[in-house]
């Protein structure tokens, strides 16, 4: 499911503030809580940081670091609803959810090319 919104409808306050009130009303009897995530670096980009990082004064992490800036954008919320779970992106244009085949009992987690790691503060 993807859906645009209008953040401007929701308020003032931090982003975050306002995509929280967001994933509120469209889950309003739900449990939900707040993800870090980090996209998933694939090979090529390891390999590229482990050189960068051996051969220059580069620190190591330039290529998550490039990714993380690119997704500042996204925040990311597990929904527990009825026995079901869906991570929800939102972005300051749209929601976006996907609802898990299989149940989450960990606190970290991939999906999607997206490491997870579930925080215990829950959305209020």
């Amino acid at each position: 499911m993807r859906e645009n919104y209008n953040i401007q409808n929701y308020g003032k306050g931090s982003r975050k503030k306002i995509k929280d009130r967001v994933v509120r009303e469209k889950y309003p009897n739900a449990a939900i809580y707040t993800l870090i995530a980090s996209e998933k670096l694939e090979k090529s980009e390891r390999l590229l940081d482990n050189i960068l990082g051996f051969f220059t004064d580069l620190p190591f992490g330039i290529p998550d670091f490039i990714k993380g800036v690119k997704n500042l954008d996204k925040e990311f919320y597990l929904v527990e609803e009825d026995e079901s779970q869906t991570i929800v992106m939102i972005t300051d244009e749209f929601i976006e959810a996907n609802i898990l085949s299989e149940k989450i009992d960990k606190s970290k987690f991939e999906f999607e090319g997206f490491k997870f790691i579930k925080c215990r503060y829950e959305v209020k």
